[in-house]
């Protein structure tokens, strides 16, 4: 047969004569998935571009097996995914960097273990090859460096999804005004601080402000204040704490005019409030 570059030789030797059919059947088609995987990342499609066939086949001791990538759609991408399997694979077999090879993804380098986990079950040897490539000859090392590169895989995906959900949930800033009653005042921590509470949720805000400011502070004890500030926002808009720069004193609820209080004021001057309700209405 003509040498190609686009054909991956197979080689299977047992540790006696016989072959186990199980063993045979898992490495084929373990490197099936895997070459299927490396065509949907080369071709950067959901399913695999190429069609694989058996176009050589040896019974001999060795067992060797000629499979060769064939496309419908023009665009043959057999060569690439056979270089990026071979190249992969022997990566993966030296171990070292803890790096998923180019175009490989945890479903297909799981298929890499599992199909060097023969290696334990009557298959002393296999060997992958490509004309113009030497052959790969994967270890039992390729079970443990899988793992390695999994469990790092894992951590890494970790690592973003916490660093996502940081981003996500992290606390915006803006100016604000947030009126409350001012109680106590505590000292204690990096620095002093009060304690008002969000009239839309109840939820406390912590009001910090600075230590030359704590007499001013004191002067205003007990009563309903407005701080003005730097403000730390949770995803809902609420305020959660901030860093107070001015404040004013408020009157007390007590202080405020109430409806009855109102009653005796006249709006509407010398006219009838009927007459007058009724030139508001027609502008």
């Amino acid at each position: 047969m003509k040498d190609q570059d686009d054909i991956l030789k197979i080689e299977l030797t047992g540790k006696t004569d016989e072959i186990p059919m199980d063993s045979f059947l898992e490495v084929v088609g373990n490197t099936l998935h895997i070459l299927q995987g490396i065509d949907a990342s080369i071709s950067q499609s959901e399913n695999a571009s190429l069609e694989w066939k058996i176009i050589g086949a040896s019974l001999n001791s060795p067992m060797m097996l000629t499979i060769k990538g064939h496309s419908d759609i023009g665009n043959d991408i057999s060569e690439d995914v056979i270089r990026a399997y071979l190249t992969g694979v022997e990566q993966v077999d030296k171990g070292g960097e803890v790096i998923m090879p180019p175009h490989f993804t945890t479903d297909t380098l799981r298929k890499t273990r599992d199909m060097a986990n023969v290696l334990n079950d009557g298959i002393k040897k296999v060997a992958f090859s490509s004309p113009k490539s030497k052959p790969v000859v994967p270890s039992k090392k390729v079970i443990e460096n899988v793992t390695v590169i999994l469990e790092a895989q894992a951590l890494e995906e970790h690592d973003n999804v916490v660093e996502l959900y940081a981003r996500q949930h992290a606390t915006k800033e803006e100016q604000a005004t947030i009126t409350g009653t001012l109680e106590t005042v505590t000292v204690h921590g990096k620095k002093p601080k009060f304690v008002l509470y969000d009239p839309l949720t109840s939820n406390k805000i912590d009001c910090f402000f600075q230590q030359e400011k704590l007499e001013e502070i004191k002067s205003l004890l007990p009563s309903r204040v407005s701080v003005t500030g730097t403000a730390k926002l949770n995803r809902q808009g609420h305020p959660t704490s901030i860093e107070a720069e001015t404040f004013k004193k408020l009157r007390s609820k007590s202080e405020l005019p109430t409806f009855k209080d109102l009653e005796d004021i006249n709006f509407s001057g010398s006219l009838d409030p009927t007459e007058y309700v009724r030139r508001l209405r027609n502008g």
